[in-house]
């Protein structure tokens, strides 16, 4: 149950606790929720893409912050990183930033990054420096009431015996570890991802559409820097 003051959202899977005093708006396509809270000039979006293996965000994002600060603009600075935990217990990490320019304004905020599978689900909110404290609250705790209709929720766990995997197309197949966790991938030649229990190291399995693996690593950490920009 939410605190007072909280109101339920639901749309396209996903629910949310939040302040009353938020403006909410559902979305379409890639954009679930629109917040905004204009007293305080606060705004956020959640929104959600395939276009890439949403895991690969969680150790790019670790090791790599300033990724997602560059997509940010200029004068970015990153505040933190870290996990949080969520009801249904996918991996889930918060990004703090201060700094951002808005074009109307420096703006301060967090982004928050939801691994359910298949697809990535990312929650963006900002408000002026000086509002920001309050809203970050409020922003925090909408976040990690997020729940995820279960067929939004891809992730296998492996059990004590390990885990079979199977090609759709009978190709190949392959027995995951205890404890590490699988996915479909919304990529043809690379239909799952994979990645060990702490989604510290994610992998894709099958024939990636290039003889150069470097370089296919880079066009997927370019596709996850994109999605931070949209």
């Amino acid at each position: 149950e939410g605190q007072a003051g909280e109101v339920e959202v639901e749309n396209a899977g996903i629910n949310l606790l939040v302040p009353g005093s938020w403006e909410v708006v559902e979305g379409e396509g890639e954009m679930v929720f629109s917040f905004a809270d204009p007293e305080r000039s606060f705004e956020g979006v959640l929104n959600t893409t395939t276009d890439f293996p949403g895991l690969i965000l969680f150790p790019v994002l670790e090791r790599n912050p300033d990724l997602f600060a560059q997509s940010m603009g200029e004068g970015t600075v990153i505040e933190g990183i870290a996990r949080f935990d969520v009801e249904q217990g996918i991996p889930a990490i918060r990004l703090a930033f201060s700094g951002a320019d808005s074009g109307e304004g420096l703006m301060d905020g967090a982004m928050y990054v939801y691994g359910p599978g298949e697809a990535v689900y990312m929650m963006f909110a900002a408000a002026p420096a000086d509002q920001w404290p309050a809203v970050a609250e409020e922003a925090d705790l909408a976040a990690a009431s997020i729940l995820f209709d279960e067929n939004l929720i891809t992730l296998e766990t492996a059990g004590e015996g390990g885990l079979e995997v199977e090609d759709p197309n009978g190709l190949f197949r392959f027995t995951m570890p205890a404890g590490w966790l699988v996915t479909p991938a919304n990529m043809e030649e690379m239909p799952f991802t994979f990645t060990d229990p702490n989604v510290s190291v994610v992998g894709l399995v099958g024939m990636p559409p290039t003889s150069d693996g470097d370089a296919f690593a880079q066009s997927l950490t370019e596709a996850a820097a994109d999605s931070l920009s949209d």
